[in-house]
């Protein structure tokens, strides 16, 4: 179903290897989460996921602990790698069909004392930035996401009494009967005219969600309720020319991520 897939990211896992059994003899700091540089930077410094929306390939790596496999790819889907050791900082990925090719080279430089991932194809180079440890997971882009913009306990402005949170992991409590969150990261089915945050619920057993618009502003988390181009709650297209109506809930932030934007 089309809403289960709106803030997951490699959606569509192609395996094509098997785990390595020894562990690899390679830089430590390759095991991470990696993300493409300019979508990185674009977050860094105050932009949305929708004003950065990338739909590139290739815009995030995970290195899986203790093995020779790297999950590769956009932010709908990836595949799955296994990749030679061919130096201490450097990896090789050959072709799938042809061992001789090499698909990528993929090796570790230094940059302002961090190390930053360049990822080679064979067109062109591309600079990938290291997450923080506590992202280190196959959907770590996610949580670094909701830390950055909206992860914190708030409180209603018009009423004291309520009190809403929202974890980094994606859970949201105090709003209705509302479980989940997520900001998108990719745009199929939704209007990229503003931001959406999506809220999950449940109806009878089974999973919708509701599309808000939303708006950060220092401690501020405005809610804007959207009036939908389809009534169908399971329409793929529900939000494709969303429309921003009035303001469904206004909250004060108490307390936030160390990552959050102010």
């Amino acid at each position: 179903m089309f809403n289960s897939l709106i803030f997951s990211l490699f959606l569509v896992i192609i395996n094509f290897t098997s785990l390595a059994q020894e562990r690899v003899k390679l830089d430590p700091k390759f095991y991470r989460t990696w993300l493409r540089h300019e979508f990185y930077q674009d977050i860094m410094k105050g932009k949305t996921p929708r004003e950065s929306m990338k739909m590139e390939p290739l815009m995030q790596l995970y290195f899986f602990p203790d093995t020779n496999l790297v999950l590769i790819g956009s932010f709908v889907e990836g595949m799955q790698w296994n990749f030679t050791i061919t130096g201490t900082e450097t990896i090789t990925i050959y072709d799938l069909y042809d061992k001789g090719k090499i698909e990528f080279t993929i090796f570790l430089f230094e940059q302002d004392n961090e190390k930053r991932l360049v990822v080679d194809d064979g067109i062109e180079k591309m600079v990938f930035i290291g997450l923080d440890e506590r992202y280190h997971n196959r959907n770590g882009v996610v949580p670094f996401i909701n830390d950055r913009f909206i992860t914190g306990d708030y409180v209603s402005a018009d009423d004291s009494s309520l009190k809403v949170s929202f974890s980094s992991d994606g859970k949201v409590s105090g709003l209705k009967n509302y479980f989940e969150y997520g900001i998108p990261l990719f745009w199929i089915g939704l209007t990229e005219d503003f931001d959406m945050i999506i809220l999950r619920y449940r109806l009878e057993g089974i999973r919708h969600f509701d599309g808000f618009h939303w708006k950060k502003s220092d401690d501020k988390l405005i809610l804007f309720n959207i009036e939908p181009s389809d009534d169908d709650i399971d329409s793929e297209i529900r939000y494709r020319n969303a429309k921003i109506l009035d303001k469904y809930v206004e909250l004060i932030e108490i307390n936030s991520s160390d990552l959050q934007m102010k």
